[in-house]
């Protein structure tokens, strides 16, 4: 005979069955809750595919204001080049101008005054602009 007793508790009879839950009833419990939140489930399949739409314009706005941003350098180094141009030319009639003048002093004997003599060459010099 022993002086001990073993009981079974509570707590150990939940702990069992719980170990010999058949798996049709977790089945039944998973389909009971997908019926109960399925309007859940659609919102949330309904934003994941809303957010993929989302995903796609993004990227083709992205990939426009890279297109964008090529065209606008390109354009911006065009114009450069123009401004240059223009400046380099400006710079060239300046220079003709000037040349022209020194060699009106230095051989002029004042048959004509310096105002004359530089109204004709800026008269030559827009001609020549416009070939």
């Amino acid at each position: 005979m022993s002086d001990y007793e073993i009981v079974t508790g509570k707590r150990m009879n939940e702990v069992k069955a719980k170990e010999h839950e058949f798996p049709s009833t977790r089945t039944d419990r998973i389909l009971d809750a997908s019926i109960d939140n399925f309007d859940k489930i659609l919102d949330l399949a309904f934003d994941i595919v809303e957010m993929g739409k989302m995903k796609i314009q993004t990227d083709a706005i992205i990939r426009k204001m890279g297109e964008d941003r090529k065209y606008l350098l390109a354009e911006a180094e065009a114009y450069v080049m123009k401004k240059q141009s223009d400046t380099d030319q400006m710079v060239e009639k300046m220079n003709f101008i000037k040349d022209m003048m020194n060699q009106f002093y230095k051989h002029n004997d004042n048959k004509i005054s310096g105002d004359e003599f530089s109204k004709i060459m800026c008269d030559i010099v827009k001609e020549i602009g416009n070939l």
